[in-house]
């Protein structure tokens, strides 16, 4: 815990990504969003983080390195576990705030309660949850997608798989009608592993159209926005392909660098007009993060 932020009594979280070298070392630790009021939770877990050893990553039965670890690293001074009571209470009346079209007063709850608890893993979970709902209400879609994202792109212990479930379909359709196929993609691979899907769902049957479309190679553009939502080392944009190629077009304001984040692979570079990438099979899954300017703006386009 950052003795820095002490005094406050204040929780919080850090999101990094990073590789697993062959010999079990950590390497390429990056910090890819923080909770609410983090300044200083990043940086804590980047250096923590950089301290630990793993088993040698495996592929085929040979080592290899692994470049897509992630996870969430939680800070707590007091360990306590549940929905406290005044959580519970300033929750519903923020659901009732919702619901009631008070949107600019449950909008102030929410920041208030972010700002204020000592909140735990669970609570953070249920208010990005509420943050999301409240985005929806406003027509603000792309901010509702990374609230239910900092729940939901890793696999959370504070959900039963009703809620879990219930939370994934309002994910995948975010990110379906923002065209984000291929983290639709993933998002649909664990709500088919919750076993909660049917044939003629509708999710199911979109998905369908997304694995056509992958089959295909079929092209498409994304307008996409760099936004500083959260304390990282460089404000960015994360998109996950469903294609093998993409590129950068139409770039309005400030592209510093790009870095291909895959399973057997990382790369860093820096932007220039034109850039487009193909990633090798051999690369397996990949995540690509552009870091620039807020307020950028610019098409990915998959080929």
């Amino acid at each position: 815990y950052p003795l820095s932020k002490a005094s406050t009594e204040k929780g919080g979280w850090a999101r990094v990504r990073f590789c697993i070298e062959v010999d079990g070392s950590v390497s390429n630790v990056a910090v890819v969003d923080t909770s609410a009021y983090g300044e200083s939770f990043g940086q804590a877990a980047r250096d923590a983080i950089s301290q630990w050893t793993y088993a040698t990553p495996m592929a085929g039965g040979k080592p290899q390195r692994f470049c897509e670890a992630e996870l969430r690293y939680h800070f707590f001074i007091v360990r306590r576990f549940g929905l406290s009571h005044s959580f519970v209470s300033k929750h519903r009346q923020i659901v009732a705030d919702v619901r009631g079209g008070r949107l600019g007063e449950a909008e102030r709850e929410i920041e208030a309660l972010f700002a204020s608890e000592n909140l735990n893993g669970m609570e953070y979970d249920r208010l990005y949850m509420l943050q999301a709902a409240l985005f929806n209400e406003k027509g603000d879609f792309e901010a509702a997608r990374v609230a239910l994202s900092r729940v939901l792109d890793i696999p959370s212990a504070h959900m039963d798989r009703k809620e879990e479930g219930a939370a994934l379909r309002s994910y995948f359709m975010l990110l379906f009608d923002q065209k984000l196929y291929g983290a639709a993609l993933k998002t649909l691979v664990r709500l088919e592993g919750l076993g909660v899907l049917k044939p003629d769902d509708p999710i199911a049957q979109a998905g369908a159209a997304i694995r056509k479309a992958r089959a295909g190679g079929e092209r498409f553009a994304v307008r996409a926005r760099i936004t500083d939502a959260c304390d990282c080392d460089m404000p960015f944009y994360r998109y996950e392909p469903l294609n093998r190629e993409i590129g950068l077009q139409k770039v309005s304001g400030t592209v510093d660098r790009v870095s291909m984040a895959c399973t057997a692979h990382i790369a860093t570079i820096d932007y220039e007009p034109g850039w487009s990438w193909r990633a090798p099979e051999s690369y397996g899954e990949c995540s690509v993060f552009i870091y620039g300017t807020p307020g950028t703006t610019f098409e990915i386009v998959e080929y």
